[in-house]
Formats: structure tokens, C-alpha cells, sequence
């Protein structure tokens, strides 16, 4: 049982623990799917782009950015 709140504890504290390239990352990624979402195309592809700057190969963002260039017929 002490084990158990031991690592309760642990997680809380690293999960408080975010850089802020990791902050600027989810900023520009939540901004994208924002976007995304209001068929503004252009704007979420350059958030995309900007969070695929920070985090290089991050799937999620590659499909995010797959889907911009499709609905901006780029692809």
C-alpha cells in the first residue's frame, strides 16, 4: 500500500514537470486541431508545421498535416 502512494506521488510530480518547448508544442498542436476544425486549412497547417518543428516525426502531427495538405488539395 505504501508503494502504491509512493508512485501516486511520483506521478503527480512528473507530471507537473513540462518543458516549455513541450508546452509550445501542445499550444501549436491544440491550435492546429482548433483550426482544423473551423476549416480554416492554411492557419492549422502552419501550427502543424510549427509543433512538427519541435517534435520531428511525431505521427499524430504527420497525419494532422497530411490531412491539411489534402483538404488544401496539395498533396
Amino acid at each position: 500500500m505504501r508503494r502504491l502512494g509512493w508512485l501516486a506521488g511520483l506521478v503527480l510530480t512528473l507530471g507537473g514537470c513540462v518543458t516549455p518547448d513541450q508546452e509550445r508544442f501542445q499550444a501549436y498542436n491544440e491550435d492546429g486541431v482548433h483550426l482544423f476544425r473551423q476549416a480554416d486549412y492554411a492557419a492549422a497547417r502552419e501550427s502543424f508545421q510549427a509543433a512538427l518543428a519541435l517534435r520531428p516525426g511525431d505521427p499524430a502531427v504527420l497525419y494532422n498535416l497530411g490531412e491539411c495538405y489534402r483538404h488544401l488539395d496539395q498533396l
